[in-house]
């Protein structure tokens, strides 16, 4: 036997069309899970951010790292692809996305922008700036530009 979860209004309307095996209500975002996928939805007006097909789901301030089948991908707070899942690996930084594929490093802006290609051995991001190392090259990106 199998207990659903639903969330209702004063009048008794399931506000998120669904019925969920969990629901979790956070301060932005409602997280669901459906036969161990997740989805969001947005906390204020109950619209979907992300459908529930997701091994995992993360949400901060600056957006949604969404993993599938051991990949990951990057959202906007109300649900827009920034990077699609194709990553082994997305961390959130002050200053952007460092991004891991095949042992190779790169960083992303959080709008999607590349800064730097993914083929770094490492990177490190500061408030100000982002280090890229290869070799025995450093590079160094401004934030501020």
């Amino acid at each position: 036997m199998k207990i659903a979860s639903v969330l209702l209004d004063e009048e008794g309307n399931n506000l998120l069309g669904n019925f969920f095996d969990t629901i979790n209500i956070r301060q932005d975002v409602i997280i669901v899970k459906n036969d161990n996928k997740f989805g969001l939805f947005n906390v204020n007006d109950f619209s979907l951010i992300l459908k529930c097909i997701w091994d995992s789901v993360s949400y901060n301030s600056y957006g949604i790292i969404a993993s599938k089948n051991n990949h990951y991908a990057f959202f906007s707070c109300l649900g827009q692809e920034i990077l699609e899942c194709i990553w082994d690996k997305i961390k959130p930084t002050v200053a952007g996305l460092i991004v891991l594929k095949n042992n190779k490093k790169g960083f992303y802006s959080f709008e999607g922008k590349c800064i730097f290609e993914c083929k770094y051995n490492r990177i490190e991001a500061y408030s100000s700036a982002v280090i890229a190392y290869e070799d025995r090259k450093k590079i160094i990106y401004n934030i501020s530009k």
